[in-house]
């Protein structure tokens, strides 16, 4: 029993360190560095910012099997 919760909670903390790595990894490219500094953005920027929110907040969701 207790196996099988640790295997899950390794399971979690997997998810979130791959997370985190990518967000790190995105943050270091110029062109997102450029975007998020910008204070008047076109709505294609805008657009991309939203949607990477969007899919990192589904991300969690899923992640800690939380239902919408």
């Amino acid at each position: 029993m207790y196996s099988e919760q640790l295997i899950m909670l390794l399971a979690v903390f997997e998810r979130a360190v791959l997370m985190l790595m990518t967000l790190f990894l995105l943050t270091r490219t110029q062109l997102f560095q450029s975007i998020v500094k910008k204070t008047h953005r076109c709505p294609a920027e805008t657009a991309m910012i939203s949607a990477l929110f969007l899919v990192r907040g589904l991300v969690f969701l899923q992640m800690y099997r939380v239902h919408i």
